[in-house]
């Protein structure tokens, strides 16, 4: 591997929350590392597929950060929780899982650890109406203590952090707006030519964001809109 020319940079990612995608975007299009061709999509359109990167951009998202004195891109979910819930059950560890279904949901969370299906058992409570309770205790709610934890013990180690909202995933224009204010951060070229091309596939293959606008319409009152088993617990939160 070639010496890099900056100081290395590690995205800090929580499982779902297209870390992997990031670092390919920096790679691919900063303008001092070796040219990338290949899409980092596989067949579930996570970006998963071995990639021959410069180094230059790092991947972690263990619980364990124990990153001190370096430059970080946070992935901060806080704003968009309903999606991050979504969006990593669905996709994290390329789990496939059905939103529709509460056991496939159980599954889901059973495998990584997650002891929410035995709590909702405990209650007497389905799966759906746990999560109800989660969004009506934002301040509480499992996905949010979590990302304020891990923000709070990032910013505590001396790293210069740059906070990356998950929305900026949503557009073209944020995305690629989010790429150039990292360029600034931390003060290292990036060409973005080529990039509304790439953010168009990671779109075409991200089921999950296809329907994030659903929760709205039908509050707007589009009653016939498809509504996973998160989206209605979101609904139902919102209407108590």
């Amino acid at each position: 591997m070639a010496r890099l020319k900056y100081p290395k940079i590690t995205v800090v990612n929580t499982t779902g929350s297209h870390g992997h995608f990031l670092r390919y975007t920096l790679d691919k299009f900063c303008s001092d590392t070796p040219v990338i061709h290949k899409l980092p999509f596989n067949h579930l359109g996570n970006s998963h597929v071995d990639i021959d990167y410069s180094g230059q951009f790092i991947f972690d998202e263990g619980d364990d950060l124990n990153i001190e004195n370096e430059n970080i891109i946070f992935i901060n979910v806080l704003d968009e929780i309903l999606y991050f819930e979504r969006v990593w059950l669905h996709r994290a560890g390329d789990s496939n899982s059905d939103l529709y279904s509460e056991q496939g949901i159980i599954d889901c969370l059973t495998h990584w650890g997650s002891t929410f299906p035995a709590f909702c058992k405990s209650k007497g409570i389905s799966i759906q109406e746990g999560y109800t309770y989660g969004f009506m205790n934002m301040d509480q709610q499992g996905s949010v203590v979590r990302n304020k934890e891990r923000f709070k013990e990032i910013c505590s180690k001396n790293n210069s952090v740059y906070n990356y909202n998950i929305n900026n995933f949503f557009t073209v224009d944020a995305f690629e707006s989010s790429i150039a204010n990292i360029g600034k951060f931390f003060n290292m070229p990036f060409d973005t030519t080529g990039i509304a091309e790439l953010h168009k596939e990671f779109c075409e293959r991200n089921e999950i964001l296809k329907t994030q606008r659903n929760v709205e319409e039908y509050l707007s009152g589009n009653k016939d809109v498809d509504l996973d088993i998160i989206q209605k617990a979101y609904i139902d939160a919102f209407k108590k």
